[in-house]
């Protein structure tokens, strides 16, 4: 328990300083950007990074289903069948690197048809998508396999602080380019130079720590049987995920054009930085619930689930009113108001950020728990609800029908459904099914609550633009979770969450006395 405890604080406090680092260097490079180059420029890497996610499908969650099966060995000191996973592993990322290549230059004839319009003169859209492509499937050649030794040895923070160093570099040195040169292609051949470095770093690092694992000998029968029956289930989370990640970005781009997307990217640039914070706490925790879910009854494991959904689910929400009531006159600041979109749109992204997350605990135990082949038609069926609803709403309405058409899909289906699987093949209980959907109603409810009262404080607020987000931001700071929690004060997950809270900083205390 205190090893499974120290792992998840050090991959937590690693990946909040990787997070920041990953905030505030791509804000001043995509700032520098706009200003030197455009707004267009911004949405053109954005559909490059949306159309090389769908070929990301090709990987079929392969690497999560070894990392599952790694845990157990790892944890037993099974060295022999850790060194087969390791093995068949890399032999895996080899063929998914040559179909993502493949299949990324057979793409390359249709890339106008993704661009409706605002693509900058001085660029060749064929010469960037190949940087582009180049980055992308490098990785598969280049020992990324070796992270999986990471992840289930529960050391996140290595490769959490190898990522930040060279960040640091990639972003000084994009930004140096741009000021010096101000050329695009310059600019974009900085990341796939620095994916190189990092996977050859990241190696020999693996090697150097974990000398005992070697890429060596074939799976057992009932292994590749598992991993077969994993991987299935996995593909179809991969597709819908990947609808639900890339496609507003495409449709945006080929329906709308690439300055709209610009505009979107921005809005959605801040939203992927709150993600990446609510983020660090999920995959912090999920080699340390993948080792409960072995150790622990059923009973137990579904008391943690509600206890780390309520904290999730309040953490979601206060972030998502966050967004809410300091967008704007943190976009007014930073690109000017001809760049910024009006008060629907910002309402839509608020219910876009906090539907994305309130989910994500569900995730977090279908993961550690290997339940993929469970349900796995639900990803299909919420992919398909959007992508439908997307391409029809986008005609009539805009750039709203977009985030419409997503919203609807994590409510209506990834929402209940989901966690309708979780509960009926984990926890083996739909009364506490139903009760989890109430709580969701509730919180929901709770929020929309809350973000209007702290929504009509922040509105009273008149001043300078600097001034007005820093007393926005001070009322953000404040009072949305009192004013939560009250809304919970009643509820066991709230309690139990509260009693969680008490014993985290009686360990402080303790540690810091001891220190």
């Amino acid at each position: 328990m205190e090893s499974r405890t120290r792992n998840a604080s050090r991959n937590i406090f690693s990946g909040l300083i990787y997070n920041a680092v990953s905030v505030l260097c791509p804000f001043l490079t995509r700032t520098i950007l706009i200003y030197v180059l455009g707004v267009e420029y911004v949405g053109l890497g954005s559909l490059f990074t949306a159309l090389l996610g769908v070929l990301s499908m090709t990987e079929a969650g392969i690497g999560s289903a070894l990392v599952y099966q790694m845990y157990k060995p790892v944890a037993e000191g099974d060295i022999k069948k850790v060194n087969s996973l390791y093995n068949f592993y890399r032999k895996c990322y080899k063929v998914i690197g040559i179909v993502v290549l493949v299949f990324g230059i057979l793409l390359m004839p249709f890339l106008p048809l993704f661009v409706k319009s605002g693509l900058p003169t001085d660029v060749n859209l064929y010469v960037l998508y190949g940087i582009f492509l180049f980055n992308t499937v490098s990785s598969y050649f280049l020992f990324a396999y070796k992270n999986s030794l990471l992840v289930a040895n529960q050391r996140n923070d290595i490769n959490n602080n190898l990522l930040t160093v060279t960040n640091i570099g990639r972003y000084t040195l994009e930004i140096l380019l741009l000021l010096c040169f101000k050329n695009y292609y310059l600019y974009a051949m900085v990341c796939p130079v620095m994916t190189v470095v990092v996977n050859l770093v990241r190696s020999h690092y693996v090697d150097k720590l974990y000398p005992q694992y070697l890429c060596e000998g074939t799976m057992e029968k009932e292994d590749i049987t598992n991993l077969k029956t994993q991987v299935g289930g996995l593909l179809f989370h991969k597709i819908g995920d990947v609808v639900l990640t890339n496609v507003d970005p495409i449709v945006i781009s080929a329906f709308l054009g690439l300055t709209v997307l610009g505009k979107y990217n921005n809005y959605y640039y801040i939203i992927t930085a709150l993600f990446g914070i609510l983020g660090v706490l999920t995959s912090s925790i999920v080699p340390s619930v993948g080792n409960t879910v072995f150790t622990k009854d059923r009973h137990h494991l579904l008391l943690d689930y509600q206890k780390f959904t309520f904290i999730f689910v309040a953490a979601s929400g206060w972030v998502s009113i966050c967004y809410l009531c300091l967008v704007q006159p943190f976009t007014e600041l930073w690109i000017g108001r001809e760049n910024q979109f009006d008060g629907l749109m910002v309402i839509l992204l608020f219910a876009y950020l906090y539907t994305s997350k309130i989910n994500d605990m569900t995730w977090v135990y279908r993961q550690a728990s290997g339940l993929w082949w469970e349900g796995k038609s639900i990803p299909l069926i919420s992919a398909a609800v959007n992508l439908v609803l997307t391409l029809i709403l986008v005609r009539y309405i805009g750039l709203p029908g977009v985030v419409i058409g997503t919203l609807i899909s994590r409510v209506l289906v990834m929402l209940p459904i989901g966690s309708h699987s979780l509960f009926r093949h984990l926890f083996r209980d739909m009364k506490g099914w139903r009760s989890y959907m109430a709580y969701q109603v509730y919180y929901g409810f709770a929020t929309c609550v809350t973000a209007g009262i702290v929504y009509f404080v922040c509105t009273r607020i008149a001043a300078g633009t600097w001034e007005t987000l820093f007393f926005r931001g001070i009322v953000c700071m404040l009072l949305p979770l009192p004013i939560y929690c009250l809304l919970n004060i009643w509820h066991r997950p709230f309690k139990m969450s509260f009693e969680f809270g008490k014993e985290i900083l009686k360990k402080t205390v303790r540690n810091c006395k001891i220190g």
